[in-house]
């Protein structure tokens, strides 16, 4: 599971929406 920091998760926000999409593993945004 990816862990991020709500400033790294809003900055990509995109990008990890479609990573996570796409690998349907969870992300921990803190």
């Amino acid at each position: 599971m990816e862990h991020l920091t709500a400033s790294e998760a809003r900055a990509g926000l995109y990008r990890l929406i479609d990573q996570t999409a796409e690998s349907h593993q969870p992300v921990m945004i803190a």
